[in-house]
């Protein structure tokens, strides 16, 4: 029995308790969930002061977003024009000097671009082909190639050269090949044959004086290369304006 009173003495102060802790119970709540509120507020400036302050925070960032550098070049955008190598100024190359081993081999490889003389004709050399604007007021434009010779108002309906007469003999009217001839150090001819004159193509290098400048009445410009194309009987005193400079 005292066991059995002291239990009920227990259960009742319990309940006292219980009805001591309910009315507080409403406002607990509210004013718990406020407090949490505040520090979740007060802590994050002070996070992210903290990765400001912090390099390996920063580092972090700074790697997550996409560098400036690594911005793809946009078609049209001002940077990638000014950095495109084919707008880009290149200097100019100073033209080979004459190579005799190439030339007699019909190797125009060092001669390339325009040829002009002080009459206005042109050679026009590119590859292995020099294109001759005008050998003279009769023959007209001629076409060396490599060491093969072309002159079309000498040609048959073939395109090969017609047949003339030459002291009652059937001839070519032009001899197609050329026949490669060291004159002296520094310059070459390549000779051929028109009828019954002769057909030459010289060339000489810069700082040569070249022997058709001992015959002719007017010298060449001996400090630059030079060709000569002419035809004639008496071929190296007809050759006053025929030598041919590069532009």
């Amino acid at each position: 029995m005292k066991r059995k009173r002291e239990n009920v003495k227990h259960k009742h102060a319990h309940d006292r308790k219980k009805r001591k802790l309910w009315p507080w119970l409403p406002v607990g709540i509210p004013v718990l969930v406020a407090l949490l509120l505040l520090g979740y507020v007060f802590m994050k400036p002070n996070k992210e002061a903290d990765s400001q302050n912090n390099p390996a925070a920063k580092q972090s960032q700074t790697a997550s977003q996409p560098s400036e550098e690594a911005r793809p070049v946009e078609e049209g955008d001002e940077a990638g024009e000014n950095a495109n190598p084919q707008e880009l100024d290149e200097p100019e190359q100073a033209p080979v000097a004459m190579n005799f081993d190439q030339l007699q081999a019909g190797n125009f490889a060092s001669i390339q671009g325009i040829w002009e003389n002080s009459q206005g004709d042109r050679l026009v050399i590119s590859g292995n082909q020099m294109e001759i604007s005008r050998i003279n007021q009769e023959l007209g434009s001629a076409l060396v190639s490599g060491l093969s010779l072309n002159i079309p108002s000498l040609n048959n309906d073939q395109g090969e050269p017609q047949e003339i007469e030459v002291f009652g003999n059937s001839q070519p009217a032009y001899s197609r090949y050329l026949t490669p001839s060291q004159r002296k150090e520094g310059e070459l001819a390549l000779d051929g044959a028109v009828a019954t004159a002769g057909f030459m193509v010289t060339f000489a290098k810069a700082g040569v004086v070249s022997n058709i400048d001992r015959q002719v009445s007017k010298a060449s410009d001996s400090s630059r290369e030079r060709i000569w194309v002419a035809v004639g009987q008496n071929i190296d005193s007809d050759m006053n304006d025929d030598v041919y400079y590069r532009d």
